[in-house]
């Protein structure tokens, strides 16, 4: 049986766990999913290599099992390290694994012990205390009342310098309990070991001390409720707090962002208002423009009516207060084009260069404009000669014409 119980000591294991053995006796290193592998290679803690798996099955103690599981028939000191199974899939790819190998240490003794502390006119609540000798690795232990598991119990567990471990029960009486065995059991059946280590006493009040006891207990317990919900009033106050605050700060963000809003619309109009007036403007003063050339036009057509010789006067003058006007005007446009670069937006330098730009096109123009106006001015005076000696030459011609005519007497 106890051979049987050995062997049960398997580990299905990840990387970095511990397996836990005895010298002398047999444990298994169970590598998971690895019966579907194509090749393992194992790395013992007492090899610099690692080597496939049928050749460890070939050194003294060992053998493989399915897959890549070896098996230590008896565990000796060499055994005690890390293994390293490195294990290919094929075309799955492949992992690594690995494992501690430790020798467990199992404790000699566990003692119970009644440490209640008894005063004078009081009753305190039970409590029971149970040390186990050190152990690696560290036992699991329960509580039980004859053969009943106890439950939802209240423990705390302590560590002596000497490796010793303590476990303290704070027992809540029971009338049903009353002259019974209180057990305190130790065992190890989570590593595989079939150690079991228990100690007893029973446990001996009267109803009078449960009744007392519990209403101890019970007062306490209400007392600690009571410091509870004062706790989370306070919380609920803090939180209540915490949220109205957040509230009044979201408020006052959205205020300001309406009224920062609000004045940049404001503002926004007004730029677009004082851009529509201008815009009016410049397009009376086209209009206006546009009228009195053509009443110039008007007036030159009719003054051409006339007679010939005024007509020419009247169109060489107007053509040259017309394009004096013109020049002006186009002056006037370029000055308020240099004046519209002045806007937000230039840079001073790039602003004066673009001014002065704008100032040679335009003296260059007016120039330009006054020899057109100079070589306009000679022509008709040229013009004004030819039509002089023209009417010389006619009014000659007629005295000429007089003479050859014979005059006509009257009887």
């Amino acid at each position: 049986m106890r051979s049987l119980a050995l062997l049960l000591c398997l580990a299905s294991l990840t990387n970095g766990e511990v397996l836990w053995a005895k010298l002398g006796e047999p444990v298994t290193l169970k590598w998971p999913e690895s019966q579907d592998s194509e090749l393992c290679l194992i790395k013992a803690p007492f090899k610099d290599e690692a080597v496939p798996a049928f050749q460890v099955g070939k050194w003294e103690n060992l053998s493989v099992l399915d897959g890549c599981d070896i098996e230590i028939k008896s565990v000796q000191d060499k055994h005690v390290g890390e293994w390293t199974s490195k294990i290919y899939y094929g075309a799955n790819g492949q992992d690594t694994r690995s494992l501690e190998v430790k020798i467990a240490e199992m404790a000699s003794s566990l003692v119970l012990e009644d440490v209640t502390t008894k005063e004078e006119n009081t009753t305190a609540s039970p409590e029971f205390r149970c040390t186990i000798d050190k152990s690696e690795p560290r036992p699991t232990i329960k509580w039980f009342v004859d053969d009943e598991a106890l439950v939802d119990l209240k423990v705390q567990d302590d560590f002596l310098d000497n490796g010793d471990m303590v476990q303290t029960l704070f027992y809540q009486p029971q009338t049903e309990h009353s002259n019974k065995t209180l057990r305190c059991v130790a065992n190890f059946a989570e590593f595989g070991f079939s150690e079991v280590f228990e100690d007893a006493l029973t446990i001996e009040f009267s109803e009078t001390e449960i009744e007392t006891i519990i209403s101890e207990v019970g007062n306490r317990m209400e007392a600690a409720e009571e410091e509870d919900e004062d706790s989370l009033t306070v919380v609920v106050g803090i939180l209540l707090v915490v949220f109205v605050v957040c509230l009044v700060i979201v408020a006052l963000v959205f205020t300001l962002k309406n009224r920062f809003c609000c004045k940049t619309d404001k503002v926004v109009d007004a730029e677009s208002a004082t851009d529509n007036t201008k815009t009016d403007d410049d397009s009376c003063e086209k209009v206006d423009l546009t009228k009195e050339e053509e009443a110039k036009v008007a007036s030159t057509e009719n003054n051409g009516e006339a007679g010939d010789a005024p007509k020419t006067t009247a169109t060489l003058g107007d053509k040259f207060k017309s394009l004096f006007k013109d020049n002006k005007s186009f002056v006037n446009d370029e000055t308020e084009t240099v004046t519209e670069v002045k806007k937000p937006g230039f840079s001073s330098g790039l602003r004066k260069i673009f001014q002065r730009k704008k100032i040679d096109e335009a003296s260059e123009d007016v120039a330009e404009t006054e020899e057109k106006t100079e070589e306009s001015a000679e022509g008709d005076k040229k013009v004004e000669e030819v039509d002089n000696k023209d009417e010389e030459t006619l009014k000659a011609d007629e005295k000429e014409e007089e003479k050859k005519e014979p005059k006509n007497t009257s009887f």
